[in-house]
């Protein structure tokens, strides 16, 4: 299921279930499975669309659970997604505090598991 959503144009109506499963079961062997399918880049995605503003917190936190394993953090760098979190953080009138607080904590640990 995971694959045909990984390149899928309906992978917004299925993200909050996605992040749901993912969140509480995010093992090693599952995030190698999702970064080989771009999952990062979709959730990204996500996070940039206007239309799709209300799942930008749940993929700040999907992308948490990604983001655990070097794999994953590296496909965050590659996708811009450190300019992504960046950008929320400096968006004064645009994002919620919920959005900057799961930016700030994505942030925090992608420099943390960097530093390891």
């Amino acid at each position: 299921m995971v694959y045909c959503l990984g390149a899928s144009p309906f992978l917004p109506a299925f993200a909050p279930d996605i992040c749901h499963f993912f969140l509480p079961n995010a093992l090693f062997d599952k995030l190698i499975y999702l970064k080989t399918l771009h999952f990062p880049r979709s959730l990204l995605r996500l996070c940039v669309d206007p239309d799709l503003r209300r799942l930008r917190v749940l993929s700040f936190r999907a992308l948490g659970a990604v983001c655990c394993v070097w794999e994953g953090i590296l496909e965050l760098e590659e996708c811009g997604g450190m300019e992504i979190l960046s950008d929320t953080l400096r968006d004064e009138e645009g994002a919620t505090e919920e959005e900057k607080s799961e930016a700030a904590g994505l942030l925090a640990q992608v420099k943390e598991v960097s530093r390891l």
